[in-house]
């Protein structure tokens, strides 16, 4: 049940993702694909590993700089995952939960 709902939140995270980066482009008129968005749920969620391989092989299918935009996701899960999972993990601590 857990892997499962784990699996959800991922797949969520990426469906949010491609929105956003559909709505990037319509807003911006720049040529991004909204496949870059899939990288945003995998970056930001399960670090670099996943947008890695993802992003690997859709740069050898064509598309450019997928992996540099994946890695950055990554870097960002990793800072917020820093600065604001710390400390609410230190205060669920503290409070005892």
């Amino acid at each position: 049940m857990d892997d499962l709902f784990i699996f959800g939140i991922l797949f969520l995270l990426s469906c949010v993702g491609v929105i956003v980066m559909l709505g990037w482009e319509a807003f911006s008129g720049q040529g991004l694909t909204s496949a870059v968005g899939y990288l945003a749920g995998h970056g930001f969620t399960q670090g670099p590993g996943q947008p890695l391989a993802i992003a690997d092989g859709w740069e050898k299918m064509g598309l450019t700089d997928c992996i540099s935009i994946g890695l950055a996701f990554s870097a960002v899960g990793f800072f917020v995952a820093a600065l604001v999972g710390v400390p609410i993990a230190n205060w669920g601590i503290k409070k005892g939960s």
